[in-house]
């Protein structure tokens, strides 16, 4: 049985070759570092999840100009223009570290975004909004306060400023339609939890949406969760950025959780947003299977 959440973001080797069949493939115009990996579990979907992944990790390290491609459906290339020799490894560890998976539940208490209302700034760039979700029968209604943004840059910049209650941290959710803050648990409610299965499918009322499906012995603990937080938005987070935060709206014994697209997406983006979710829950299950093939640095131009 299918319950429905509703809501909607290795080891390597360190060896540099030169001369080698391919190389010029990883040379970068105007200098940067170009690496080869291959994925142990071979599969286009896996190579594609992993595509997407590193994408998304470069984008925020704050790597611009970045080109992640999937090569047939065991190999992945990463050209990052304007790195410096000396920024090599940690680059490569960045690429080749599992991702991380938490789930953390959206914090009740509006209190901390309620006192930044009169410390917005004032070109609107960054706005206090409020959601209202029905709560447990007889029970008032829930209110989550939360702040939108209209680029990265400003939100970053605004949220640099603030110091969030003890056991709180502001989570970040980039959704092509907009940029939304919340207030989330941390440590996360529910840390590492392991997702044998993330697809799209057509939802039970229509569009489209991502199915999940969590480890047997994960069942448990997740039905506790949901049950102890009816109608509370639960976080998805994926490398410390939310990637998804639905509202939990049934007990969820079997395991298995459906994720429908975001009220606020408009409906040419939640197919492909669905599929940047999944994308992302799939990269996580390989964590481990990348293995560096190929390194090269290409020094810049000289003057």
């Amino acid at each position: 049985m299918r319950h429905a959440v509703y809501g909607f973001s290795v080891v390597a080797l360190a060896l540099v070759m030169t001369g080698c069949p391919g190389t010029a493939r990883l040379s970068v115009k105007g200098g940067g570092a170009g690496f080869l990996f291959a994925l142990k579990r071979p599969g286009t979907s896996a190579a594609r999840a992993m595509e997407t992944a590193l994408r998304r990790r470069l984008d925020a390290a704050g790597l611009r100009g970045c080109r992640v491609t999937a090569e047939g459906d065991d190999r992945i290339r990463v050209l990052v223009p304007g790195v410096a020799k000396n920024k090599v490894e940690s680059l490569q560890a960045l690429l080749a570290r599992p991702s991380l998976l938490a789930f953390s539940l959206v914090d009740e208490d509006n209190a901390f975004f309620e006192n930044l209302a009169s410390r917005l700034p004032g070109d609107g760039s960054v706005q206090l909004a409020i959601e209202t979700n029905p709560g447990v029968p007889n029970g008032p209604p829930l209110k989550t306060c939360y702040l939108t943004a209209t680029s990265r840059a400003k939100l970053t910049t605004f949220l640099s400023g603030l110091t969030p209650p003890p056991g709180r941290r502001i989570g970040i959710l980039c959704g092509e339609w907009g940029l939304l803050a919340y207030l989330v648990e941390d440590p996360p409610t529910m840390a590492g939890p392991r997702i044998q299965e993330a697809r799209v499918v057509e939802a039970d009322k229509g569009g489209i949406a991502v199915e999940i499906r969590l480890a047997a012995e994960q069942s448990e603990a997740f039905a506790r969760l949901t049950r102890k937080n009816l109608h509370r938005r639960l976080a998805i987070l994926v490398d410390g950025e939310i990637r998804s935060a639905p509202v939990i709206q049934a007990v969820i014994e079997s395991g298995r959780a459906m994720i429908g697209a975001s009220p606020m997406a408009p409906v040419g983006l939640a197919e492909r947003e669905a599929r940047s979710l999944a994308a992302s829950l799939t990269a996580w299950s390989l964590a481990g299977d990348l293995t560096l093939i190929e390194r090269r640095l290409t020094p810049p131009l000289s003057r």
